[in-house]
């Protein structure tokens, strides 16, 4: 699964993650028959190493928070594909590529939430546990 806090394997994911991240938006673009042109290649680069270093942020501690980021990339990519092959003319590249940022940020939200009550339960019960030591 993941590596633990400060692994060196975290650089690991981070590079998949980058890889399939720009393949994927990419191919996507492909897919829709428009010119993959060097400033679009450039602002691709842009997001997957920001969608990287999020879903890298388990090497200070938040795996929780790593987990749920990196299933909803998954289903977001899943999204983007299904818009991307979808029989609509027009806009779906650039729809596609917003809803799969959407997922994205959708999977921060829970994510961070997930990971805040995990802390705040270790910081309950390790104050029972104390209250518990002094009786």
């Amino acid at each position: 699964m993941l590596p633990n806090k400060k692994s060196f394997k975290w650089l690991y994911v981070f590079i998949l993650v980058f890889i399939v991240n720009l393949i994927a938006m990419s191919a996507v673009q492909k897919l829709s028959n428009n010119a993959l042109e060097i400033y679009i290649v450039f602002r691709f680069v842009l997001v997957t190493l920001i969608i990287g270093a999020i879903a890298c942020l388990g090497y200070f501690g938040l795996r929780a928070f790593s987990y749920i980021f990196l299933i909803s990339n998954v289903i977001g990519l899943g999204y983007m594909f299904f818009i991307a092959f979808s029989g609509r003319n027009g806009w779906k590249d650039l729809s596609s590529i917003i809803g799969f940022l959407c997922i994205l940020l959708i999977g921060v939200v829970i994510g961070m939430i997930t990971q805040i009550t995990l802390w705040l339960l270790k910081v309950i019960r390790l104050k029972n546990n104390i209250k518990q030591d002094i009786r």
